[in-house]
């Protein structure tokens, strides 16, 4: 499929989900006290990094209720931080130490974990420094600098790559940095920030893998052959009694010579 099928497609998919899907949110919610309103996207931003609107909305609430500010999670461990979140798969252990070092580099930086500083420098200059900071994946820079400062982005991570590829909505020769700027030139600036929107809100609707059943006793699954049986063996026949012997009495043993 050629580079100009599959913008054809996205846009077929784009008109799609215009009538059938609820847009995201920037966040789920306004930060919480103590908590400037970036660092606040940016938390949810990683939250929902290879997951979905619903999940990350409970995840970050799950880890308000746990700390008082964001210096907490740049000193806690990342099994900590994934205990507060309620999630203990692979991904969520690694988002817990990108959240972690991002965090620390905040603070080394800005002698504080705030972004408020990003509000007076450039555009560019906004997605160099997210790019820039330790730990931070290339989905969380593009929509931190998309939703928190109007930049032209398009936030992909593998989990969308993926839905988009299976539609056929995506440009398929290169890796997924090469697909997040195949995607960026397909929407515009204007548009960006709603697109953006409209295709987390598709993530709710991705086909959750059919559990398998499990695996049945060897000889018990469908179909398959009963396991021969072994035919009985025949009793074993009486040797026969010496006639000079009388029923119940022993042989006397042969006297030595």
């Amino acid at each position: 499929m050629s580079s100009g099928d599959a913008a054809q497609r996205l846009r077929d998919l784009l008109a799609k989900l215009e009538s059938s899907v609820k847009p995201s949110r920037a966040t789920p919610g306004d930060a919480p006290a103590g908590m400037e309103p970036g660092t606040h996207l940016l938390l949810y931003s990683f939250m929902l990094w290879e997951s979905d609107p619903a999940a990350a909305a409970g995840s970050l609430s799950r880890l308000y209720a746990e700390i008082i500010d964001p210096n907490e999670l740049r000193v806690a461990l990342p099994d900590e931080i994934c205990a507060w979140c309620g999630a203990h798969d692979e991904i969520a252990r690694e988002r817990a130490a990108r959240v972690r070092a991002c965090l620390n580099d905040i603070y080394r930086r800005e002698h504080g974990v705030s972004l408020a500083r990003l509000a007076t420098i450039s555009k560019r200059e906004v997605r160099d420094y997210l790019d820039s900071l330790e730990g931070v994946p290339a989905f969380v820079a593009a929509r931190v600098s998309l939703l928190g400062f109007g930049s032209h982005a398009a936030p992909l991570d593998a989990r969308l790559c993926r839905m988009l590829r299976g539609a056929g909505a995506m440009d398929g020769a290169g890796d997924l940095a090469e697909s997040e700027r195949w995607l960026e030139r397909q929407v515009r600036a204007s548009e960006s920030e709603r697109i953006a929107l409209l295709l987390e809100g598709w993530r709710e609707h991705e086909p959750k893998p059919r559990a398998r059943p499990a695996a049945a006793p060897a000889g018990k699954r469908a179909g398959a052959p009963k396991p021969k049986q072994d035919a009985p063996r025949p009793a074993p026949r009486a040797q026969p009694r010496s006639k000079s012997a009388k029923p119940g009495t022993p042989k006397r043993p042969k006297k030595d010579v």
